[in-house]
C-alpha cells in the first residue's frame, strides 16, 4: 500500500491590518499577472512559516501533539518585515528579518518534528536537486526543504506570477508592498496546517498559544 503524504507547516498568521493589505496585493497578482498562488483572509491567510515539510499523513496527529509539547514554555515573539523581493521567475514575497529568537524557534521545531518526515523527499526536489547549491542540497537531504537550519530565510509569500509580468509587478504592485516594509508586529499564536487546494487554501489542524 502506497504511503499518502501531506504538505504541512507550522506558521504564524500575519495580523490585521497587514493581513488584508497583503491579501489585497496577492489578489491583484492573481487577477492581473497570472499568479496561481492567491492569498485571502479566511481560507489562505498571509503567514510566516517556521517549519515546513512533506510528511506521511498518518503522522499528522503525532506532529500536532509534539508541537504542542515543544511550544508549551515558549513565549511570544516579535516579527519585523524586511525588503520586498521579486524574483525573475515571478515569485513575490516580503522578507522577514531573522532574529535570534526566530532562529531558535525554527531550530526547536526542526529538532522535534524533522523525524516525522521519515526521510521523505518530494519528487519535485529529487528531480531538481542538481539545480541547487551544495548548501541547499544538504538542507534538502536533512530536512526535506531547501532553506532550513542555517539557511532559514523566513518570508511571507505574496504570489507566484508569470515571469513575463515581473517588470509590471515592480512598477504597479511593489510600491504598495513597500509600505509594508520595516514594520513590527507581535506573534502570540502559531498554527499547524496542511495544504488544501495548492496556492488557494489550507486545512487548519491545530493552534498553539504562546506565553
Amino acid at each position: 500500500m502506497m504511503t499518502d503524504y501531506s504538505y504541512t507547516a507550522v506558521a504564524a498568521f500575519v495580523p490585521e491590518p497587514f493581513r488584508k493589505q497583503l491579501a489585497d496585493c496577492s489578489r491583484l497578482l492573481g487577477e492581473k499577472y497570472k499568479s496561481w498562488y492567491v492569498l485571502n483572509e479566511d481560507e489562505f491567510p498571509p503567514h510566516v512559516t517556521m517549519w515546513i515539510a512533506y510528511v506521511p499523513t498518518r503522522n499528522l496527529d503525532v506532529i500536532s501533539s509534539t508541537t504542542q509539547n515543544a511550544l508549551q514554555n515558549v513565549s511570544g515573539i516579535e516579527i519585523s518585515t524586511g525588503n520586498v523581493k521579486v524574483e525573475d521567475g515571478g515569485y513575490v514575497s516580503v522578507e522577514i528579518n531573522v532574529t535570534q529568537r526566530l532562529r531558535e524557534l525554527h531550530k526547536l521545531l526542526l529538532a522535534h518534528l524533522n523525524k516525522f518526515r521519515e526521510g521523505y523527499l518530494s519528487q519535485k526536489y529529487m528531480e531538481t536537486m542538481h539545480t541547487y547549491s551544495k548548501e541547499q542540497q544538504e538542507s534538502l537531504k536533512m530536512y526535506g526543504t531547501r532553506a532550513a537550519g542555517n539557511l532559514f530565510a523566513p518570508h511571507t509569500t505574496i504570489g507566484i506570477a508569470s515571469a513575463d509580468s515581473v517588470s509590471a509587478i515592480k512598477q504597479n504592485v511593489v510600491p504598495t508592498l513597500n509600505s509594508l516594509q520595516h514594520i513590527k508586529f507581535p506573534i502570540r499564536e502559531l498554527i499547524f496546517f496542511r495544504q488544501g487546494k495548492p496556492g488557494r487554501s489550507i486545512e487548519l489542524i491545530n493552534r498553539y498559544q504562546l506565553l
